[in-house]
């Protein structure tokens, strides 16, 4: 079957910004390669058989940063991208050799809120847009 169908995937970029709503942190993971090197990544699954996109988004942020770091997923969100990734290194700049792959990318901001009388910070998650990443990117 892998090789008719293009397997999904999804990709969530967690980003964190401060009061003013400028990032401030970019979630990476790091992750070691077969041969020992390490590399940054970002939280990133297969989309399983008649799974919600919601649903994969969870079960991947929670299973690479753990139930507490968990952002407030929309009921449906939509990605900010959408990428391709071919077996053929020449159709794109998106090359992988094991199968064709469509992924959906998403961006998950968490604004950090600082009470100043020796309270603890708190962690609130919220979905970019498209929109909002075309704003961002055109500072």
């Amino acid at each position: 079957m892998r090789g008719q169908v293009p397997l999904v995937y999804v990709d969530a970029v967690p980003v964190r910004v401060n009061e003013l709503g400028v990032v401030t942190h970019v979630g990476m993971l790091l992750r070691q390669a077969p041969d020992g090197s390490i590399s940054r990544t970002v939280v990133s699954g297969r989309v399983l058989l008649n799974e919600r996109i919601r649903d994969a988004l969870l079960r991947h942020l929670e299973k690479d940063l753990g139930p507490m770091a968990l952002p407030k997923i929309p009921p449906e969100p939509a990605p900010f991208t959408i990428v391709e990734y071919f077996t053929d290194p020449n159709i794109s700049g998106f090359h992988d050799p094991r199968h064709h792959a469509v992924s959906l990318a998403f961006v998950f901001l968490f604004l950090v809120t600082v009470n100043h009388h020796n309270r603890h910070s708190t962690l609130a998650g919220t979905h970019l847009s498209r929109r909002s990443v075309q704003k961002c990117d055109s500072r």
